[in-house]
């Protein structure tokens, strides 16, 4: 069969002799690249033609075109191009079952412009340049933890059998019996959600019932069966297409515990989602069931309308607010939070250690009179306003390369111009001109060699008490205005 890993390099695409004498493998591996610039001229094309601009009023037919491209499924784009079916079979079912462990054969029905969003989103819309993935320590338990301590009641086990909006609340029925909350976020996979609605609106169940999940049973193993047989082929994340008539339909991904938590073993843990008839019963550590979103044109159109379902006192989250990630989840939290009228402390302690110097990538789009556009890479300094690092000519932040008045200092400056519009960091009634003021950080190039040119400044302020009062972008341009 066939057996390849991206991420080694050549000695993962060819992992034994076989390949290098398969014109298919040959033709799929040089389709790659082909696949990653078509995506990224399609989302340039799907960015385009939503909305319908005039011009496209006036020719509706080039409209409909350009509308047609968005909707396209990843099925009908690898179509409209002339993908070889080696290509479909071995790369992009792969793809999309693996990241969202779904039914191989239901794989290229994902809409194109989503899946290709969502990859350029992660960096995997090129050969090379793959992000660094960071993972929390602990794993997701420790964040749960943390903001479950800082809650009054927490109940577990406790199914909540109906939610109903009234006049003045929501009440939640649970087998205790009926409580009246001010408001409710129902944070379960959207089937779940339309259970639990007593009265649920049309809206509501149109669009909850929209977007389907597929169901998935998870097995902690050590049965390395389930790797590719060449070890240069193995990867964190491994597709396997099972023999015909053994799991048909179903996804089959094992991923590599050991190698993506670096845990110091020779032994291979792993999970894997589907493939019951392939491992070794005895070497099965845990059973779990999982449920992923389907992305489908449907569902997407219906993620689309989950603002319509919300209402003045229920708000709703979930992972399938976005990609099904737990970044999606966590961002749906706050969100439908700033729904019912919250706000999300953010304090200054939460900020990384400073000075510190990170790799950014800064791309530059020219729209007219000709379009043009570049990216390189740089590395920008954060550092702290009251702590600034001073490395003489070397490296060095000075206020004549920033806001304000070039003989006071950068946090004089930058509290003068929150002041300027109405954001108070100081405390009035003291003499200093920043005394009290919260902590300022900044995100720049420094001065070096008397040379300082800062394509965007970030500055991160907060209050005295702690609170994040804005964020401050400063933007300069090659010839001079800022």
């Amino acid at each position: 069969g066939v057996q390849y890993a991206g991420a080694p390099g050549p000695r993962g695409l060819f992992p034994t002799r076989a390949p290098m004498h398969d014109p298919a493998h040959l033709k799929m591996l040089a389709e790659v690249p082909r696949f990653h610039r078509l995506a990224r001229r399609h989302l340039a094309r799907s960015h385009q033609a939503a909305p319908p601009s005039r011009s496209d009023r006036a020719r509706p037919d080039r409209a409909r075109s350009d509308r047609a491209a968005v909707d396209q499924t990843l099925r009908e784009f690898l179509a409209y191009y002339g993908f070889s079916p080696a290509f479909a079979r071995h790369f992009a079912e792969p793809l999309v079952a693996a990241v969202w462990s779904c039914d191989p054969e239901r794989a290229l029905d994902y809409p194109a412009a989503y899946l290709f969003t969502f990859l350029k989103h992660h960096g995997m819309l090129g050969v090379f340049g793959s992000p660094r993935w960071k993972t929390v320590v602990g794993g997701s338990r420790t964040y749960v933890a943390k903001v479950a301590a800082t809650l009054p009641d927490v109940r577990t086990a406790s199914p909540v059998l109906g939610v109903r909006e009234t006049g003045d609340g929501v009440e939640v029925r649970t087998a205790a019996g009926i409580e009246t909350f001010d408001a409710v976020v129902i944070a379960t996979h959207p089937d779940q959600a339309l259970a639990m609605l007593s009265e649920p609106t049309s809206s509501q169940r149109e669009v909850l019932g929209a977007i389907g999940y597929s169901r998935n049973t998870a097995r902690l193993h050590t049965d390395i069966s389930l790797l590719p047989p060449a070890e240069r082929a193995r990867a964190s994340w491994n597709f396997l297409r099972p023999p015909a008539g053994i799991g048909s339909g179903a996804v089959t991904v094992t991923y590599d515990l050991t190698r993506l938590m670096r845990l110091p073993t020779k032994t291979h843990y792993l999970v894997t989602l589907g493939g019951e008839e392939l491992i070794d019963p005895a070497m099965v550590i845990e059973t779990m069931d999982y449920a992923h979103p389907l992305y489908t044109p449907a569902s997407v159109a219906a993620q689309a309308r989950l603002g319509e379902i919300e209402t003045p006192r229920i708000a709703f989250a979930g992972a399938y607010h976005g990609w099904g990630f737990h970044e999606d989840g966590a961002l749906s939290g706050l969100r439908a939070a700033e729904r019912l009228g919250l706000s999300w402390p953010r304090s200054s302690a939460d900020v990384p250690p400073t000075p510190r110097i990170y790799d950014t990538t800064v791309r530059h789009t020219r729209r007219a009179p000709m379009k043009r556009s570049f990216t390189h890479r740089s590395t920008m300094w954060l550092v702290d306003l009251d702590r600034l690092p001073d490395h003489g000519r070397w490296a060095r932040f000075e206020a004549r390369d920033h806001l304000g008045d070039p003989a006071r200092s950068l946090k004089e400056n930058v509290v003068a111009f929150l002041a300027a519009h109405g954001v108070e960091l100081a405390d009035s009634k003291l003499a200093a001109p920043n005394a009290g003021a919260g902590r300022v950080l900044l995100a720049a190039h420094p001065r070096a060699w008397g040379y300082c040119f800062n394509p965007i400044s970030v500055f991160w302020c907060w209050s005295a008490s702690g609170e994040l009062a804005a964020v401050v972008v400063e933007v300069h341009n090659t010839y001079g205005d800022r």
